[in-house]
This record gives structure tokens, C-alpha cells and sequence, in this order.
């Protein structure tokens, strides 16, 4: 599971999808037309084991909701939910962003400012 089913199954966030999001390695050829497709080949790291299935972890899933320009204040609220959750760090979160997507790293760091003004 990744991107807002992801989400849901960590608990963050208020982000909604009406299909089940899945990331697969490119080459995937099934598809139903309640599950939407993301491609990627995904290291380890970004990936939780769970019983019977596999969930992107929280840092990588908040990277993911970020490559697609979400509500800035919706990214934030997800993002204050994993810290206060203690599944993410800011820091973490910036310099995982950075490697993976230069355009998600924007949108997070906009978050977080967002995020840390009262």
C-alpha cells in the first residue's frame, strides 16, 4: 500500500482516495478498477512489513503525497500528525524528500514552515 491508503494505515493525515493505492515495480500488468497504479521500484527502507501485506513507511508515503502538489495546509496537518506521532522527523523527512524528489522536498518544506508558524 502506498500514498493515501498508506496514510490511513498509519493514521495520519486527512487525505482520501476512492481507490486503494498500491505502488508496483514498473512491468505490473494487473489492474481492477479499484486500485490505482503507482510505478516505482521501492528500496527497503521506504517499505514496512506487515501481517500479510506490505505499507510504504511514514516518511516515504508523506514524499509520495508530496510529488503530486497537495493542499499545503492538509500536507501539513499530515506532516504534524507523523511528528506528534513519532513516525517522522522534520529532518529526516527534508533530507529523504531531497534525494527522492527535488519538487516533493519543495512542497514539504513549505509544510513545515507552515506548520511551525502560530
Amino acid at each position: 500500500m502506498s500514498h493515501e491508503s498508506a496514510m490511513s494505515v498509519h493514521g495520519i493525515g486527512e487525505f482520501e482516495s476512492r481507490h486503494v493505492q498500491l505502488t508496483v515495480p514498473p512491468g505490473f500488468t494487473m489492474r481492477n478498477d479499484a486500485v490505482a497504479l503507482h510505478f516505482a521500484e521501492l528500496p527497503a527502507d521506504d517499505v514496512s512489513e506487515r501481517s500479510g501485506y506490505r505499507v510504504t513507511t511514514p516518511v516515504r508515503t508523506l514524499i509520495d503525497i508530496a510529488v503530486n502538489a497537495p493542499d499545503e495546509d492538509q500536507l501539513a496537518r499530515a506532516i504534524d500528525d507523523a511528528r506528534s506521532a513519532g513516525l517522522v522527523t522534520h529532518r529526516r523527512l527534508r533530507s529523504r524528500a531531497e534525494i527522492l524528489d527535488p519538487r516533493a522536498a519543495l512542497y514539504i518544506e513549505r509544510a513545515i514552515r507552515q506548520a511551525e508558524t502560530p
